[in-house]
C-alpha cells in the first residue's frame, strides 16, 4: 500500500500549480476592473506583489504535499477508526464468495435448500468466541492453518519461486482479503490528501 500511496505525489503536486494558476486568473480578472485603469502603476505594483507572493509560496506548499505523502507512506495506520479490520474484510469475502454459488438443490425434491441444511464451514481454530484474535498477529486469526509450526522450525524458501498456474480456494481468499485491506487503506489516505492538499 505504500506504493501506492506515493503514487499520490504527483497528482497532489499538480493540484497545487492548478490551485497556483487560478489565483493568477482570478488576480489578472481583478486587476481588469474599472477601478485600476485609473491607478496603472498601482495595478502593475499589486500584481507583482501578489505574483511574488505566489511563487514564494509555491516552494512551501510543494513541500508540504511532499511532506504529507511522506508522512502517509511512512506509518500504515491499521487502528484508524474508518480502516477495514480484518474480520469484517474476512466477512465481506466469504459473503460474495456465497452469493457467487449456486443455490444447493435437495436431489428428492428438487426445491432450493434452506441455509440451515447446508453444512456450516468449520470455524478458524484461531478465532475466540468473543471474535478476538487469539493468535497474536494481525493477519494471524484468518491467515492461520491448523497445523501450525513454530518460526524456527520453518523452511527455508526455494531459491526460485514459481507461480502455480490456479490459486487453491484459501489462497484465492486470503488475496481477495489483502486486496480488500489495501483499497479500504488507500482510500483512507486519498481521503486525507484530498482534504488537506487543496
Amino acid at each position: 500500500v505504500k506504493q501506492q500511496i506515493k503514487r499520490l505525489e504527483d497528482p497532489s503536486l499538480k493540484c497545487v500549480s492548478l490551485v497556483h494558476d487560478e489565483l493568477v486568473r482570478i488576480l489578472g480578472q481583478l486587476l481588469n476592473k474599472p477601478l485600476f485603469r485609473r491607478y496603472p502603476s498601482l495595478k502593475e505594483k499589486l500584481y507583482q506583489t501578489v505574483i511574488n507572493f505566489f511563487k514564494k509560496s509555491m516552494e512551501p506548499s510543494n513541500k508540504l504535499v511532499k511532506d504529507l505523502v511522506a508522512m502517509e507512506a511512512c506509518y500504515v495506520n491499521t487502528g484508524h477508526p474508518d480502516f477495514l479490520n480484518g474480520h469484517r474484510a474476512m466477512a465481506i469475502v466469504n459473503e460474495r464468495r456465497h452469493a457467487s454459488r449456486p443455490t444447493q438443490v435437495d436431489p428428492k425434491t428438487g426445491k432450493p435448500l434452506p441455509p440451515s441444511a447446508v453444512p456450516p464451514r468449520a470455524a478458524s481454530p484461531s478465532l475466540s468466541l468473543d471474535g478476538n484474535d487469539t493468535s497474536g498477529g494481525f493477519f494471524g486469526s484468518f491467515f492461520a492453518s491448523k497445523n501450525k509450526k513454530k518460526m524456527a522450525a520453518m523452511e527455508a524458501p526455494p531459491p526460485t519461486l514459481k507461480a502455480s498456474g490456479t490459486l487453491s480456494e484459501k489462497e484465492s481468499e486470503e488475496v481477495e482479503v489483502i486486496k480488500l485491506l489495501i483499497t479500504s487503506y488507500f482510500n483512507i489516505v486519498r481521503r486525507t490528501m484530498i482534504d488537506m492538499v487543496p
